[in-house]
């Protein structure tokens, strides 16, 4: 019976530090952003983490990355970042497409373009208005390295609903995303990254499970070392 309780009592408090650890997180359909991480977000669909755009245009740095800069990086990192392979970039683009219908600017892809600058928050090419333009537009020219060259495309959203944004009364495209993926990727270019206050970005990656023993707090090891454990001992008296 003291087993028994103990396990209990050792179950009990893993599920309320596990809830604990997930309490920062804001969980949606397939990915968790926790709004105290400025890095990156994650799509659970795909197992990897995604740096936030607004992270690795700059790499923490002062001034925009440029290629050297993300390649000396990409190399020298312990914690698992590289650029996505063209078939991530693909996958991880068109996983925000909210109007597969359409093929650019849309009402129904604002949902998918809100929550594109949500997770990857806004670049330098905009100061006035949290990152959008005085009409309230906004944009991401992003992508990845793939045959010598920086293959990219747009994402793209007019300001509607953000706090302290507005966006010009006369826009017709004021509550629309842009996006499109007609011969995706749309564009390359070698010097794209060179070019300054522009909203240009690299997508990093890393694999989720890569660095999920290191993730995880030594009491939280420690714990489920210990419910095994148990277990162990439960079914030698049984």
């Amino acid at each position: 019976m003291f087993w028994k309780g103990l396990l209990a009592g050792l179950m009990c408090t893993g599920m309320l530090s596990l809830h604990t650890a997930q309490a920062s997180l804001i969980e949606g359909t397939g990915y968790a952003s926790d709004q105290q991480n400025s890095v990156y977000w994650s799509l659970l669909d795909m197992q990897l983490d995604i740096a936030r755009l607004s992270w690795s245009d700059s790499l923490g740095m002062e001034n925009q990355a440029g290629l050297t800069d993300i390649n000396t990086f990409v190399n020298s990192n312990s914690d698992g970042w590289r650029w996505a392979t063209a078939l991530e970039f693909s996958a991880i683009h068109s996983w925000f497409d909210t109007d597969p219908m359409a093929d650019g600017w849309s009402e129904s892809q604002k949902a998918g373009s809100a929550l594109f600058f949500l997770l990857n928050g806004t670049g330098p090419a905009f100061s006035s208005q949290q990152g959008y333009d005085f009409e309230g537009y906004s944009y991401w020219q992003f992508g990845t390295w793939h045959e010598s060259a920086m293959q990219y495309v747009w994402m793209a959203d007019f300001a509607w609903n953000i706090a302290d944004v507005s966006c010009a009364t006369y826009s017709v495209l004021c509550a629309s995303g842009y996006f499109t993926d007609e011969n995706s990727p749309l564009w390359e270019a070698e010097g794209i990254l060179e070019m300054d206050n522009l909203n240009v970005a690299p997508l990093l990656v890393r694999d989720r499970n890569a660095i999920a023993a290191v993730a995880v707090p030594v009491s939280s090891s420690a714990l489920l070392m210990a419910l095994g454990l148990l277990g162990l001992v439960l079914r030698r008296k049984a």
